[in-house]
């Protein structure tokens, strides 16, 4: 349910921005949001597994369309001079979502049931789409993806190193992440995890607002710097066993991942060059391609070896990315 989505997410991301061709932007929003409406209500009311694992995969390739699409046009809803702010404002939400959807849905389906949580998503899909349908302008494409824009921008310096580097650090964050809660059971009791998890959603919002008004004068050295704090974190989870200090070391990673989604987005556009769709459109690949590989494989190494082998085998992998990060030659970027 998990690995699954996020497959069909990176397809979709790619072939999606190809096939929507001239269609306006924002019939495609409210499209999107109208699936995953749909594909929440189903998995509300899933009779099966099989149609639960559906609506789960049509829910991903919606989210992969609909991610792409909103890093891609965030500049072009404000003035000039004001795409970072803007896109800092949509990968903010991105965060708050990602990080905060843990502990809202393990504490609903502990207290309540998962169908609940799958039951909010279809409530919060719908009032979006309402404010969608009155706030968001026409919004024509400005060029047409071809296939060729995405060989082209791959070109471009020092992008494919970006891509490479965001694929090993998100990989590694999603091996780990997705086994949070079992990881911090033997410290900390269920409701003591959902806290845990808010406080580690909230550092990470504060940390992306923060980055966002440093990020074009440190981006290279700060997104580095923010890694290396994600790597220290993970290994304090996984190996430390005091309770004060596995806390401090979980807001840490919290401020560190909730900047990082900001810093991988504006690499990319930097790279990328006049081809911002294509670029966004392969960098929200790699995200939902790290997070169905990064859980699956976290997943593997949990079931034959531990949740401490598994963390600590995604803080090397993230370790890698920076290593990456570090040795790539771009004029584009400080």
């Amino acid at each position: 349910m998990v690995g699954a989505p996020g497959v069909l997410g990176a397809i979709s991301a790619c072939c999606s921005m190809i096939a929507l061709g001239n269609m306006d932007r924002r019939t495609v929003f409210l499209v999107l949001t109208g699936l995953l409406l749909l594909t929440s209500a189903t998995s509300a009311c899933a009779p099966t597994f099989g149609i639960l694992l559906v609506s789960r995969i049509l829910f991903g390739m919606a989210v992969g369309c609909f991610w792409t699409l909103a890093t891609a046009t965030a500049a072009r809803l404000v003035g000039r001079g004001d795409g970072p702010r803007a896109t800092a404002i949509i990968l903010g939400g991105v965060t708050l979502a990602t990080v905060l959807g843990v502990p809202i849905g393990t504490y609903l389906a502990a207290h309540v049931s998962w169908r609940t949580a799958f039951g909010c998503m279809a409530v919060a899909s719908a009032l979006t789409l309402c404010m969608q349908a009155f706030l968001l302008p026409r919004l024509p494409p400005v060029k047409a993806v071809q296939f060729k824009d995405l060989l082209l921008v791959l070109r471009e310096e020092g992008f494919a190193f970006c891509l490479l580097t965001a694929a090993l650090v998100l990989g590694g964050h999603y091996a780990t992440y997705t086994f949070i809660t079992p990881a911090l059971q033997s410290i900390f009791s269920l409701d003591e995890i959902s806290v845990l998890l808010c406080v580690f959603g909230v550092a990470g919002v504060v940390s992306n607002a923060i980055m966002a008004a440093f990020i074009n004068r440190h981006l290279r050295s700060g997104t580095a710097a923010l890694i290396v704090v994600l790597v220290f974190s993970i290994v304090v989870t996984a190996i430390v066993k005091s309770n004060w200090i596995v806390v401090f070391g979980f807001v840490l990673w919290g401020i560190s991942y909730g900047a990082l989604p900001l810093c991988f987005s504006v690499l990319i556009q930097k790279t990328a060059a006049g081809h911002q769709e294509a670029g966004s459109s392969l960098f929200i690949c790699v995200i939902q391609t790290a997070i169905a590989i990064g859980s699956s494989f976290g997943g593997v190494i949990v079931d034959n070896f531990g949740l401490v082998d598994d963390f600590l085998i995604g803080a090397v992998g993230a370790l890698i990315g920076v290593l990456f990060l570090v040795s790539m030659k771009s004029a584009k970027i400080s």
